[in-house]
């Protein structure tokens, strides 16, 4: 969080996922640092640099929480926000497969789509309210309806920059065969599980680039009765949502056929990724078995 700014005495929460250091603190010693952070940065850096990004997807939840920083901030700065809100069925859909599986974020047996998403409300309104009851310049966008997120932010707001920035994608949903492995690694246990357990070594195994389309694996995974039994839970509150996008002049969201990606696999793909898994451990532990020997060889 805000790690690269070029403060002189960085605090605690200026380090990679710092938002949690953040949140530990006092509210109004929280975001009296922050506003430090940037009154410092922007004395700090060249003259010909006019405008500053920062960049949190977990701001949307905690308006309150920065606010103010923020507001002191707008009586320095000309300050503009903005979002980006994804259509419910693809976010709900996304969310489980980082929050219900890869990141197993609860205690208990590892649980199904269907289960999980029953405490997840889609609640976007009452965001975007505290949002504007800090600041008038303020706009979210219908995510769906962009192509490239990237190269819309840097056309919206950083048009003299546009040709110097090369978008990259980061944070992909991993390929099935990936997803699958997370289930069935992350109910081996009953408390929470940290993608970092397992993932390293999908990487460096090179799982994470098996592309391949499967056709199924079980049926944890949400399909369209399940999408639409959601959709109508939050139906009022997108309601809401599509009334905000028509009153600023956003498109919104059609949800006449829901989006239900399809994210199976099937046992197949399963043990030839684990056998891929077991003949990059095997290579890696002949390695070292070679250096070892090679060791002992020599003090001999």
């Amino acid at each position: 969080m805000l790690e690269h700014a070029p403060s002189e005495n960085p605090f605690s929460w200026q380090v990679d996922s710092g938002w949690g250091a953040f949140l530990g603190l006092d509210t109004k010693q929280a975001n009296e640092q922050l506003l430090s952070v940037f009154v410092e940065t922007d004395k700090k850096l060249p003259s010909e640099i006019h405008t500053l990004v920062w960049s949190n997807e977990a701001l949307f939840d905690g308006a309150s929480l920065v606010q103010s920083a923020v507001e002191a901030a707008s009586e320095i700065f000309d300050i503009e926000i903005v979002g980006y809100i994804r259509r419910p069925d693809s976010w709900v859909t996304s969310a489980y497969l980082q929050w219900g599986i890869k990141h197993k974020s609860y205690a208990g047996p590892l649980k199904p789509f269907r289960n999980w998403s029953g405490g997840m409300g889609y609640s976007v309104i009452p965001k975007i309210k505290s949002w504007e009851s800090i600041g008038n310049s303020i706009k979210f966008f219908n995510f769906d309806a962009i192509g490239d997120i990237a190269q819309h932010f840097n056309t919206a707001l950083l048009p003299e920059a546009t040709d110097g920035i090369n978008p990259l994608r980061a944070n992909e949903t991993p390929p099935s065969v990936a997803m699958a492995l997370f289930a069935y690694y992350n109910s081996l246990s009953e408390g929470q599980v940290l993608p970092s357990e397992l993932e390293p070594l999908l990487s460096k195994s090179g799982i994470y680039g098996n592309k391949q389309k499967a056709k199924a694996y079980n049926n944890m995974l949400p399909n369209e009765v399940d999408v639409n039994d959601y959709l109508q839970k939050n139906s009022e509150e997108i309601i809401q949502l599509n009334s905000y996008f028509e009153a600023h002049d956003e498109p919104i969201f059609d949800l006449t056929e829901p989006k239900v990606k399809d994210y199976s696999t099937n046992q197949h793909e399963i043990n030839r990724a684990l056998l891929q898994m077991i003949k990059y451990l095997s290579v890696e532990v002949e390695t070292l078995n070679k250096k070892i020997a090679t060791q002992v060889t020599g003090n001999d």
